[in-house]
């Protein structure tokens, strides 16, 4: 599963920073944010939510990981060192395909986004999961 694209809002952070050095203060204690969604996330995706094609049904909530992606090179490659996991649908959240990474619990901004390698339909009593080392973020 590849998260590959940095949304519009971070890349702006960042180039403000690299290149007229604004400040950019990151997600509070390294905790991030996973997102589902049913399908593509584009790099326009903003604070997520069922109108950007985020899960909206019953029992569905980001998945918040602290400091939990560790790198084995230079910095451009990066998996998740733990488990991830999400609760038990209450209902079907339908197939999903994409996903993408927050600063917030709900809302917020959107950071990175990419497609799963493989979608995953989660019916209701399912849950979803990511495997240590099965999410990787890659800087392109």
């Amino acid at each position: 599963m590849a998260i590959d694209a940095m949304s519009d809002y971070l890349e702006g952070k960042l180039g403000n920073l690299v290149l007229n050095g604004i400040a950019y203060v990151g997600p509070t204690s390294g905790i991030v944010y996973v997102g589902l969604f049913s399908g593509a996330v584009a790099d326009t995706l903003t604070t997520g939510g069922a109108a950007q094609g985020e899960v909206a049904a019953g029992g569905y909530a980001r998945s918040a990981v602290q400091s939990g992606f560790t790198t084995a090179g230079v910095g451009t490659a990066f998996t998740n060192s733990g488990v991830i996991n999400y609760p038990t649908a209450t209902a079907d959240w339908g197939t999903l395909s994409g996903v993408a990474i927050f600063d917030a619990l709900t809302n917020g901004n959107a950071l990175l986004q990419g497609l799963l390698t493989v979608a995953k339909t989660v019916l209701s009593g399912d849950s979803a999961v990511f495997t240590s080392g099965q999410l990787s973020v890659t800087w392109l």
